[in-house]
């Protein structure tokens, strides 16, 4: 997928920049282009007892973090159901959390995030 040629400011002129977007697949084709793989929290389940594979098959979240297609709104908030202060959102790789390697035991995560928020030390090319 490419994007449509932008304009941006390198410092003291505008450069003529287009972005090519790259799909997960190819990605993963490439040598080290999948190294880390992310797995669920171990044992987690949410207060109905519903775990990630739960939460995977019925689509009641996105990996953005959100509620998915099979989320019914009367149920409230994903983060509702979160247990030990966890929920799907963190817990789940389907859910935009999870971790990377073998399945997680603990770890530590607010039931709902609170937004976006800076990747720390993240900076562009430009």
């Amino acid at each position: 997928v490419s994007g449509a040629p932008r304009l941006a400011w390198s410092g003291s002129t505008f450069v003529l920049v287009q972005l090519r977007l790259r799909s997960l697949a190819e990605v993963s084709d490439e040598p080290g282009g999948n190294e880390s793989e992310c797995a669920d929290e171990a044992g987690w389940a949410d207060s109905s007892e519903d775990g990630c594979d739960a939460y995977r098959e019925r689509e009641w979240c996105s990996q953005e973090g959100e509620a998915g297609p099979g989320w019914h709104q009367a149920w409230g908030r994903i983060a509702d159901y979160a247990t030990g202060g966890r929920s799907a959102l963190g817990a789940c790789c389907a859910c935009g959390g999870g971790g990377e390697g073998p399945a997680t035991a603990g770890g530590s995560e607010a039931a709902a995030p609170s937004g976006c928020s800076d990747a720390e030390g993240w900076a562009d090319a430009l």
